[in-house]
């Protein structure tokens, strides 16, 4: 990802098992500790499913990774595909553009390239938008 450092990685089950409210993570790095916290609602998402709800990649890497510039770390789900990670993302299913809320029972887990063809479409419109691009058009 650009702009951020991974500073140390973990296989996701690893890290989701200890998601929940008020917990915190805490690791040394080259001597710094770091705390994390593992409470928030796209943490949440990803120990519900760490799969991609369109594509089916699968999330099995947390990277802790640090902003550049920044001092507190996060966790990144990752789906890694050879030498190459792709990062997950929680979507909403409800986009907030329409009135979707930010609660866990909006969120599905979704990889950054379904994510963003997604946009703002509804469930609905988004499986429209895939067999249309998906099926040749009769003319």
């Amino acid at each position: 990802m650009p702009g951020v450092e991974t500073i140390a990685s973990y296989p996701a089950e690893d890290i989701l098992k200890y998601v929940r409210d008020k917990a915190v993570f805490k690791s040394t790095v080259a001597g710094e500790i770091f705390v994390t916290k593992l409470s928030s609602v796209r943490l949440r998402t990803f120990k519900k499913s760490t799969e991609c709800v369109c594509c089916g990649r699968k999330g099995t890497l947390m990277g802790l990774d640090l902003p550049i510039g920044q001092s507190r770390p996060h966790f990144n789900l990752y789906c890694v595909e050879g030498n190459k990670r792709i990062l997950m993302t929680k979507d909403h299913i409800v986009p907030k553009a329409r009135g979707g809320k930010n609660h866990i029972s909006n969120m599905q887990t979704m990889c950054c390239h379904c994510n963003s063809a997604k946009g703002d479409k509804s469930q609905e419109e988004y499986a429209a938008f895939l067999i249309n691009i998906s099926s040749p058009q009769e003319k």
